[in-house]
């Protein structure tokens, strides 16, 4: 019986660890490659030199039944249909494979830039609401050469403090001719020196201004000049309008306060909060 030369242990060794790296999955289609050809030609010129092949049949029919083996070895090792990919790493005993990254969803991504991100002005409208509430008369009664003053109060109506409030508030005596058209211009005028008080005041507060809590009240005072005795009897008469305006605005708001309103002709000389009536000024 002809022995197992040395180019033959060596090839059946090479296919043995061909064989244990592809179970244990180590190594890559190259190493694969070189391991299967020197294995397979170390097998084929071990069993053509042998003893047994002495004759040219001999050698012939040996080298295609050995080739034929390693031809099916080879496609077993790398054709076979549950083969791993090179890349795939296997698992250590007694470990499981780790689950595939969960992509997040458009509204998680959202809400983890909400969080990073805090709310800006564009994003939030306040439900403050600032609001002429009174205006309360301290001059008991009207007289040539007395002055009229008066407090104009704005309280938040709202559900929510209003921040950074800036108003503007005033008082005038205006001489009527045309009732809507006195109103509107009026209006108008109070209106341009509520922007432009606005413009001065905000480059020097940095828009800064007063925090005024739900149902709280700020007011300003207000005093006239002496009254003439044409002020005096227009007043009285219906011909001289006691105006006053308020506006105001505040952080976040849905739209600024702007009430324009008017003093009806009093039927005496006392003008005391429950003897005179208040009428909104007519709109544009």
């Amino acid at each position: 019986m002809p022995r197992l030369s040395i180019e033959g242990s060596l090839g059946i060794a090479a296919g043995v660890v061909l064989f244990i790296l592809d179970k244990m999955g180590i190594g890559g289609r190259l190493l694969y490659i070189v391991l299967f050809l020197f294995a397979a030609g170390l097998c084929i010129d071990s069993v053509v030199r042998s003893e047994w092949t002495i004759s040219k049949a001999k050698k012939r029919l040996a080298g295609g039944i050995v080739s034929v083996c390693c031809l099916v070895f080879g496609i077993w090792i790398f054709l076979r249909p549950n083969q791993k990919s090179e890349t795939q790493i296997k698992p250590a005993k007694g470990m499981t494979e780790p689950p595939a990254p969960k992509m997040p969803s458009a509204s998680e991504i959202a809400n983890e830039v909400a969080k990073k991100f805090p709310k800006t002005s564009p994003m939030h409208k306040s439900s403050a609401s600032m609001q002429l509430v009174k205006v309360h008369m301290l001059t008991p009664r009207l007289a040539p050469g007395l002055q009229i003053s008066l407090n104009i109060y704005l309280a938040n109506m709202g559900a929510e403090p209003a921040e950074d409030v800036h108003r503007f508030l005033a008082v005038d005596l205006i001489s009527v001719q045309n009732p809507v058209e006195t109103d509107i211009a009026a209006h108008a005028k109070f209106l341009e020196e509520a922007l432009k008080d606005r413009r001065e005041w905000e480059p020097k507060s940095k828009g800064k201004g007063t925090t005024v809590g739900i149902r709280e009240s700020i007011f300003n005072t207000a005093i006239l000049a002496p009254l003439s005795q044409q002020q005096y009897d227009g007043i009285l008469k219906g011909n001289v309008r006691l105006y006053v305006y308020a506006w105001a605005t505040w952080k976040d708001r849905v739209k600024n306060l702007d009430i324009c309103t008017w003093m009806q002709a009093p039927q005496t000389e006392e003008i005391t909060d429950s003897k005179i009536v208040w009428h909104d000024c007519a709109r544009y």
